[in-house]
């Protein structure tokens, strides 16, 4: 229970990570529906000053939600037992971490995954 799938997605909606549940086929047909959805729906709601930092759409099966992170959209499928504000929190959080992350190697300061090792 909780969340079922995670996307990073570009503007344009093509897919660069997944954290999804089930079988190969089933990921391939969630990463799709909820890419071209989330989007679209982005794309919908506007562009630059205007435009929508975060959207959720209720399904019947759970929530998606979708949330700007720099120039990317992090995308979140959860199952029905998950409240709204759980998710809009863990949008949130996971948004500010990738959006930090983009800043951090446009300046030149990104940590390897190594980097919280001590080296002797």
């Amino acid at each position: 229970p909780g969340v079922t799938d995670v996307l990073l997605l570009t503007e344009d909606g093509s897919l660069l990570a997944s954290a999804v549940a089930d079988t190969a086929h089933a990921k391939v047909t969630t990463e799709r529906i909820l890419g071209a959805v989330m989007s679209n729906m982005f794309g919908l709601l506007g562009s630059g000053p205007d435009k929508v930092e975060m959207a959720m759409v209720d399904c019947e099966e759970g929530k998606i939600g979708a949330a700007r992170a720099a120039e990317l959209f992090v995308v979140i499928a959860t199952d029905e037992n998950v409240p709204a504000g759980m998710l809009t929190l863990k949008l949130r959080t996971l948004a500010d971490c990738v959006r930090e992350m983009c800043q951090d190697m446009n300046n030149g300061t990104a940590k390897g995954p190594d980097s919280s090792q001590e080296t002797s």
